[in-house]
């Protein structure tokens, strides 16, 4: 059944009541922070923009009309279901808007609970990129504001050889999965 406190309850039937936010692409990878009780996720773009978003209770995360902030590929509704939560953090796909870099495709992670990199990443969320093999700690300031600062590299990937997918131990230390036929399990080091 459909919980009572879902967002979206309507009698009538004309919203479909089951869903707990609406407005994203593809996500890849969500997972819960305990800590702070935060649903993090990364979200594909379709071209151009790479998403990261926190996700809340009736959230609009936008698409199809929005590709990060970007205009997307339809118009903007001029009825909208839940409330528009634009991305807490979005990338290109091009460096400087013109030079294809290899940022293709967003994999959402973690926030760090671990001990072993506690000083310099605690609280921060990790995630990184398919295309690229570059790795990101993002922190969130209480007003809004965004931290980004790359922390690693992997090997980089093109579809089905690069990062698909971060996992934690039971120290809550995290180790990011490359696929692929010479994909390997890394410990962020």
């Amino acid at each position: 059944f459909i919980p009572n406190d879902n967002p979206f309850q309507d009698a009538s039937g004309a919203v479909l009541e089951e869903f707990w936010c609406i407005g994203l692409r593809s996500p890849h990878r969500m997972t819960y922070d305990p800590v702070s009780k935060t649903i993090w996720e990364g979200d594909v773009g379709q071209g151009a923009r790479e998403e990261v978003n926190v996700i809340v209770k009736g959230g609009n995360y936008q698409w199809a009309y929005k590709e990060g902030r970007l205009d997307g590929p339809i118009k903007k509704p001029t009825v909208l279901i839940g409330k528009e939560v634009p991305p807490v953090h979005e990338y290109s796909h091009s460096r400087g808007e013109t030079q294809f870099d290899g940022d293709n495709c967003v994999i959402g992670g973690y926030v760090y609970r671990g001990r072993e990199h506690a000083e310099e990443l605690a609280g921060k969320y990790i995630f990184g990129d398919n295309g690229s093999g570059r790795i990101w700690a993002l922190s969130l300031a209480g007003d809004g504001s965004v931290n980004v600062t790359q922390i690693a590299t992997m090997p980089a990937g093109f579809n089905y050889s690069g990062l698909s997918s971060f996992g934690i131990d039971h120290d809550n230390d995290l180790y990011l999965c490359q696929m692929g036929p010479s994909g390997k399990i890394y410990k962020l080091a």
